[in-house]
């Protein structure tokens, strides 16, 4: 459990000096999609957990949820007898799913699921980048709907095509407002939206309203004229 928790821990640290834009991209997916953790959140767990505690973990997690746990198992090998042998090994040791129908009832779960933000919020989230890293990041998503409302996915697959198009000419050739400029569609676990990323040395505020302004341009002068 040692090596496992220095290997982590190694792969967290790395991650958590990343350039900013990957960390802004990051942040998107903490902040939405629920029940993931901070890396700092992650980083405490690390320090404070042991195999009694592991197991006890996997114990109470296959327990409470063994009704809506779900194996999905995908072995490619011309050993078949091995694939057996992984199957039987999991079985017997955590899931006991061949002691199960192969049929059910899909169990409507929040335990993964994207926070659904109500018409009008206008939230943020603030954090800081990297010591060596001097520039700022900001990920401006526009949440548009369910993933299973086919008119609003189209919808946003549509104006994603057309910021394909508006986007990085306005904002990187014309208005050069940073290094990196992207946009387009964001498919989360059960939502969608736009985003508008950029990376830059000028201030977060500064790039939020030139984010505005092209937002503007692209609802009344390029929709507005179809």
């Amino acid at each position: 459990l040692r090596t496992a928790r220095v290997t982590v821990r190694s792969k967290y640290t790395e991650a958590s000096s990343e350039i900013s834009v990957k960390l802004a991209t990051m942040g998107l997916l903490i902040v939405m999609e629920r029940n993931m953790w901070t890396l700092e959140d992650r980083l405490d767990a690390l320090e404070n957990s042991d195999m009694l505690k592991f197991k006890l973990f996997v114990n109470s997690f296959i327990g409470e949820y063994q009704k809506m746990t779900q194996l999905t198992l995908l072995v490619q090998s011309n050993e078949t007898h091995i694939c057996d042998e992984i199957n039987f090994m999991l079985h017997n040791k955590l899931t006991h799913h061949l002691n199960m129908s192969r049929c059910g009832t899909p169990i409507e779960t929040s335990i993964i699921s994207t926070i659904r933000l109500p018409n009008g919020t206008n939230d943020y989230v603030e954090y800081p980048s990297h010591e060596s890293d001097s520039n700022n990041s900001i990920v401006y998503f526009i949440q548009t709907g369910t993933r299973k409302d086919s008119y609003i996915y189209t919808l946003t697959a549509f104006t994603e095509y057309i910021m394909s198009l508006t986007l990085v000419p306005d904002l990187r050739y014309n208005k050069q407002i940073g290094y990196v400029v992207l946009g387009g569609m964001r498919i989360l676990t059960d939502m969608v939206g736009v985003h508008i990323t950029v990376m830059s040395s000028s201030e977060p505020d500064t790039l939020e309203d030139k984010i505005n302004e092209y937002l503007w341009y692209l609802e009344t002068v390029i929709l507005g004229a179809m």
